[in-house]
């Protein structure tokens, strides 16, 4: 797992366990350049379009679809990073697409709305599979993780005055070939990432 924690979360200081205590700890599906263009381009037109203000836009290098939180250490029988590197060795499954089709409203924090690019039912489909996925090989370490749906989505900004409509937009898709481990520090509005699990290919092993 690579030594990516900023100074203020270093687990030789305050051990792995705890970080989880400090930060939001969780694996994501994070889009690739190009298709990361894309979104910034459809974050533009329908912030300016629904008249929200630049700092309310979510960086780019945030864009990403939250899959999980890391599974509860409820049951854990060793330390979490030694749980979560033997859980990546279980771990296994297929890549596959996300599509982003239309705009939404999702609940926020402190009176305000997410904004998001939500994904079509094909994506939510896989991404339903792969919480699962991560749950089964998280389970084997003792960890127990969230296996309910969700809403696939990438958040692009907030606002107190976003319409409780789906708006269409021009598909955006990319690969999902990996899912990331992230640590974002509260109140920074930075992700660090620590590790990747492979997601596989049809014909690979």
């Amino acid at each position: 797992m690579t030594d990516l924690f900023p100074e203020s979360l270093q687990p030789e200081a305050l051990g792995f366990r705890a970080v989880t205590l400090m930060a939001a700890c969780f694996f994501a599906l994070y889009p690739d350049d190009a298709s990361c263009d894309r979104i910034a381009e459809q974050q533009r037109e329908q912030c300016r379009r629904l008249g929200l203000h630049a700092h309310k836009w979510r960086s780019p290098e945030l864009f990403h679809v939250s899959i999980a939180q890391w599974g509860a250490t409820k049951r854990l029988r060793q330390p979490l990073d030694d749980a979560l590197k033997k859980a990546k060795e279980r771990f296994h499954h297929p890549a596959f697409d996300v599509t982003l089709v239309a705009t939404a409203r999702l609940n926020g924090q402190n009176g305000e709305f997410a904004f998001v690019l939500e994904a079509d039912s094909e994506t939510a489909r896989n991404v339903h599979s792969l919480r699962h996925a991560l749950a089964d090989a998280e389970a084997g370490s003792g960890l127990v993780a969230a296996r309910g749906a969700i809403r696939p989505h990438v958040t692009i900004g907030y606002g107190r005055d976003i319409p409780d409509e789906a708006v269409p937009i021009a598909p955006i898709r990319f690969r999902a070939r990996r899912i990331e481990m992230a640590v974002s520090e509260l109140g920074t509005g930075t992700h660090h990432h620590l590790d990747r699990w492979a997601l596989h290919e049809p014909g690979q092993p």
